[in-house]
């Protein structure tokens, strides 16, 4: 546990020392009304009205944004007492580093999305856990109780690109965030130990910044990047970035047409439930070779008590956020042995490494010869 951490938990803890159980469970019980605010500043981009080096009025920013002063200067004053936004002086308004921020185009998106869809689809979850208990289905989630569609998350967003946008900016944006590091994933497998040309399929890899991550420190490798097209971002099926990285639209429930050396997939199968995860790795089966593998990054959940409490709430939050968009989770060791069972008999776990820093977890897999 790094030093940064360890401070963060005596804080933590030190905090609900001093504040008592009942201001700690009502003020946490009310922290939608910070979402809220946020929610309301990302979407009149209140951040894009401020100088980045100077102040504006309360009057100046609310008639450029488009919204009434004293409801704008109420929502601001909130945030302000988090660090987001300061009054320099009565009636002005500057940035702090917290609320610059927001003028990075990912970030928006991130703190967007968590405050739009996500907030939205937590106040559904009780909802839908009455509606439809303990299902697995990705049609019967807090998502489609909150955003009114009868689809699941990923196809509504095919069907909404500039919550497709958002969304894969938001991703963008997570891999920002030290714990998520890309460089983990580089670190995590040993590339340089794949023969010359040897081809990476990187199935989900929405954008590609998975294989141009690997690709920088690795000339030698090839990657077909596979989504659906309109998770593909800017680039086009077909296209190729430079001689080592090509983009394919690519439907993983369907048969993997490409014969890789290595089915890549960081943070895809976190995203759904067990019964479609066990066929998403069944169709890249199907074109595994001797000596190829299926290289997994993704959360690996350890029991209660043992990352320390930041650590462990982070996981867990992402994992009640997993319940509420698709009905899937983060899973331990356990269910992910579970999974690989449902899989294919012939599935084995050769390795695991979790690079130190790193929230998620590199498994590597093979098929044995025989079940």
């Amino acid at each position: 546990m790094s030093a940064r951490i360890r401070l963060l938990e005596a804080c933590t803890e030190i905090s609900h020392l001093a504040s008592g159980p009942h201001d700690h469970l009502i003020t946490l019980s009310m922290s939608h009304r910070v979402e809220s605010a946020l929610q309301y500043a990302c979407h009149f981009k209140l951040a894009s009205h401020v100088p980045v080096d100077s102040q504006i009025t309360f009057l100046d920013l609310s008639t450029q944004a488009g919204v009434p002063t004293l409801q704008c200067t109420r929502i601001l004053r909130l945030l302000m007492t988090y660090f987001i936004f300061c009054e320099p002086e009565p009636g002005y308004v500057s940035h702090t580093p917290d609320s610059a921020l927001l003028l990075d185009e990912h970030i928006h998106s991130s703190v967007s999305f968590y405050t739009d869809e996500s907030l939205r689809c937590a106040s559904f979850l009780t909802t839908a856990a009455e509606k439809w208990p303990g299902s697995e289905e990705r049609t019967e989630t807090a998502y489609n109780l909150a955003l009114n569609t009868p689809l699941p998350m990923f196809d509504f967003l095919h069907e909404e690109q500039a919550r497709a946008r958002r969304f894969r900016n938001t991703m963008a944006s997570l891999c920002q965030r030290e714990h998520l590091s890309l460089g983990y994933l580089v670190e995590g497998f040993n590339w340089g130990s794949l023969p010359d040309q040897a081809v990476v399929a990187d199935v989900g890899g929405s954008s590609g910044h998975c294989s141009k991550a690997i690709a920088a420190t690795n000339p030698h490798l090839r990657f077909i990047v596979q989504d659906l097209e309109s998770a593909l971002g800017c680039h086009k099926s077909g296209e190729a970035v430079n001689d080592q990285i090509e983009f394919m639209s690519y439907d993983f429930y369907t048969p993997q047409p490409i014969q890789a050396d290595v089915y890549l997939l960081r943070w895809v199968l976190h995203d759904y439930p067990d019964k479609y995860a066990a066929k998403i790795l069944q169709m890249q089966i199907q074109s595994m070779t001797p000596g190829s593998r299926i290289i997994l990054m993704d959360s690996v959940m350890m029991p209660p008590g043992t990352e320390g409490r930041m650590v462990e709430r982070k996981a867990r939050n992402m994992d009640i956020g997993m319940m509420s968009l698709c009905n899937a989770a983060e899973r331990d060791m356990n269910a992910w042995t579970a999974l690989f069972n449902r899989t294919d008999p012939r599935l084995r776990l050769v390795n695991v490494v979790k690079p130190t820093g790193s929230a998620l977890s590199v498994m590597e897999l093979q098929l044995a010869a025989e079940p």
